[in-house]
This record gives C-alpha cells, sequence and structure tokens, in this order.
C-alpha cells in the first residue's frame, strides 16, 4: 500500500479535529457539574491579558428623600473599584507521526485515528481543569481555584481581604457533623448587605452531599422536570433555592455555596464555545505534525460576600 500524502492526511485530520472542537468544549467543560454549571453561565470577555470586574464596595450618598422644591445634596462618592484578573490558557499537544498516517491511510482508518486522538486531548483536560479548579492555592497561568476564590484570608484579583473586610467570602470550618443548621446560617449571609443575593448552586464532597441526603431522604432528590429545568446532566437534590451537586474533585466534607451573579467564567470570545485548533509541522522532528488545542479564559469574582463554603464536616 502506497504511503499516505502527509499534506492532505494532516489537512484531513486538522478539517475533523476542527469540526470537533464545539462537541469536545461541551465535553470537557460539562465533565463535572461544577464545570458545568460555569458552562451554562459563562461570560465572554475578548481582549487584553487580563479582566477587570468593576465592584461596588460601599454605598453612595446621592439617593435621597426630599419635598417640593428641594435642591439635591449631590456628593461625588466612588464606591467603585476594579478588582483585576489575569487570562489563563490551557491546551493540549496531539503528536501526528509519518508512521501513524502510513499505519492508518484511507479516510475511514484516518477518521477513526482523529476520534481517538480527540478522545484523549478530551480526557486530558477534563483531569487538569477540574484539578486546577479546586486546587488548595492558586498557581500563576492557572485557573484561580474555589478553595481561594471562597476564603478569608487570600489576596484576589489584586485586592486583599485582610485589608478590606467587606472583600471576605462566608465561611464555617468548625469540625462536625453536617447539618442544616450551619447550611441556613451560611445562605443566609450570602444575602446580605448591599446588593447581596441568596445561592444558587452548591457543589460538595461526597461526605458532605452523602451526609445531606442521609439527613432528608429520597425527598430530597430533584425530580425530572427539575433536573431539566435546571439543565444540570447529574443527580442533585434542592436545599431552599440552591441545588447541590456532588463533585468527585473536592475535599470530601465540604459544600460551597455560589451565585452566577458573583462567581463567573469568562472565556475569550474566540474560543467561548470551542477549542482553537493550530497545526504545527515539527521540522526539527522526522514525520511529526503537531495538532495543538487550547483556550483562554478566567473565573473571575464580582461579590466575595455573597460566597460561602462550609469545610471540615463529617457524616452525620
Amino acid at each position: 500500500m502506497a504511503a499516505p500524502n502527509s499534506n492532505y492526511a494532516n489537512a484531513l485530520l486538522a478539517t475533523t479535529f476542527d469540526n470537533f472542537s464545539p462537541k469536545l468544549y461541551d465535553n470537557v467543560f460539562q465533565s463535572t457539574p461544577t464545570w458545568q454549571w460555569f458552562k451554562n453561565h459563562q461570560d465572554t470577555a475578548s481582549g487584553g491579558s487580563v479582566i477587570l470586574e468593576h465592584l461596588l464596595y460601599s454605598k453612595g450618598t446621592n439617593a435621597q428623600s426630599f419635598t417640593k422644591g428641594a435642591e439635591f445634596a449631590v456628593v461625588d462618592t466612588d464606591p467603585v473599584t476594579p478588582a483585576q484578573f489575569s487570562r489563563v490558557n490551557y491546551g493540549t499537544a496531539i503528536p501526528i507521526y509519518k508512521q501513524d498516517l502510513m499505519d492508518n491511510s484511507g479516510p475511514a482508518q484516518m477518521l477513526n485515528l482523529a476520534k481517538i486522538k480527540m478522545q484523549q486531548a478530551e480526557l486530558d483536560l477534563k483531569d487538569l481543569l477540574a484539578t486546577d479548579l479546586w486546587a488548595a492555592s492558586a498557581v500563576t497561568g492557572k485557573v484561580l481555584p474555589l478553595p481561594v476564590a471562597i476564603d478569608t484570608t487570600s489576596t484576589v484579583g489584586n485586592l486583599n481581604s485582610t485589608t478590606y473586610s467587606w472583600w471576605q467570602a462566608n465561611v464555617d470550618s468548625t469540625v462536625e457533623a453536617v447539618n442544616t443548621d450551619d447550611m441556613v446560617t451560611q445562605y443566609n449571609n450570602c444575602n446580605k448587605g448591599t446588593g447581596g443575593a441568596f445561592p444558587t448552586f452548591g457543589p460538595c464532597g461526597q461526605t458532605f452531599f452523602e451526609g445531606y441526603e442521609r439527613l432528608g431522604g429520597l425527598a430530597l432528590r430533584l425530580s425530572d422536570g427539575d433536573r431539566a429545568r435546571l439543565n444540570l446532566g447529574f443527580t442533585g437534590m434542592w436545599f431552599k433555592d440552591m441545588v447541590l451537586a456532588f463533585d468527585p474533585y473536592m475535599t470530601t466534607g465540604e459544600c460551597y455555596m455560589l451565585n452566577e451573579k458573583f462567581i463567573v467564567w469568562r472565556p475569550e470570545g474566540e474560543c467561548a464555545n470551542r477549542w482553537i485548533h493550530e497545526q504545527q509541522a515539527k521540522a526539527d522532528t522526522p514525520g511529526l505534525t503537531l495538532h495543538l488545542i487550547w483556550g483562554r479564559g478566567a473565573i473571575t469574582v464580582r461579590r466575595r460576600a455573597s460566597l460561602a463554603k462550609i469545610t471540615g464536616k463529617t457524616a452525620p
């Protein structure tokens, strides 16, 4: 059998990778309930190396009652300050050697090769993004992890929460059994203050999720209709107006309380619903072509006081 033309074969692979890119984006960002929730509420941000989130951190003084003919006392206050978040890049390289092309000569075999390569890329990206989302500390060049975004001491968006108490999240770290009293308190704390709101999504570690279910039994399960309305492809349970879901990458005794108004995944416009695909010939390695799959974005926070986490819980 004659060896395939490398240019033609790589062009066929490139077209296949391009066509599969939107599906790959969906598969990667729907691999865990937390990333799927972020994807469902993503807010595209294009241009620049950083994203600025403008924060209302104090009350203005120009809202007032008045009587007929009275003059407004206007004060030029500045209750807005920006938090700054760096965009990060995630991707993977798919190596294709000329020997691979020779071993898979023919369109059908070539498509099978592309499918296998994309499946491997998907698995790698899923695990990397899910792991980084729940990392214990922030790392330059990686997405902002939720344990850092939602605490009382970390610098997030270049704002120090120790210096600025209004930039602290709500944290319950008492070591005790899972209980609804703690959940009610943290849920209500998120709604306190000007601009607050109740959380809408609660990713849970296994001990917490199973403990909450044990407290309420099958009555807590979502109906099929509720699951369809939430557009969450994972088993979930209600707590007030917040849906809880088990995320296997989380610390087991934890529950986080999120609201899409205040913490959001902001992808670059060009890769908001697909991965960018680029092809490179490697002159220093005979017969090698690299297909690069990558995307860009950031998790940004707009109001930490409306976010919460409960940690250190044990089975009830």
